[in-house]
């Protein structure tokens, strides 16, 4: 299903997620269309985190992309992981469309589709144990 982003609307700011001393993730749009909320993600990583980045998710034998569960991109995906909070409860998405390039950095941007939250606040969970961030919660203002 194509979503027509650009008919929709702006519903947060850009903003950092996460940053360590050589990471960072950050929202850099969040848009509604109807009932789905679409989210990029940008991951930089450069130096050895970087380099574990590369090692992780492209290691030898497997070919890129192929990943058997949300969980398995949680621990070593190319980029960020995004989990939606709800009740308490965790449930990792999927990137819609991702890509990743790099040379020395790692950039991975990857675009979301979720349901649009009921209230006023979307509540994510962000990791990517693989550059050296902690899984972190973060709770994003709806416009």
């Amino acid at each position: 299903m194509e979503l027509a982003v650009e008919a929709g609307r702006i519903v947060a700011v850009p903003q950092v997620l996460s940053r360590g001393d050589d990471a960072v993730v950050v929202l850099t749009r969040l848009t509604a269309v109807g009932t789905v909320l679409s989210l990029e993600i940008l991951s930089v990583a450069t130096g050895r985190p970087a380099r574990a980045v590369f090692a992780g998710a492209f290691p030898p034998g497997r070919p890129p992309g192929v990943h058997d569960d949300p969980g398995q991109v949680r621990a070593a995906g190319p980029g960020a992981a995004v989990a939606v909070l709800h009740d308490g409860e965790a449930a990792w998405a999927v990137p819609h469309e991702a890509e990743t390039t790099g040379d020395g950095t790692v950039r991975t941007t990857a675009e979301y589709r979720i349901d649009r939250p009921a209230g006023r606040v979307l509540d994510l969970v962000v990791a990517w144990p693989a550059a050296g961030l902690p899984d972190v919660c973060v709770a994003i203002p709806l416009r």
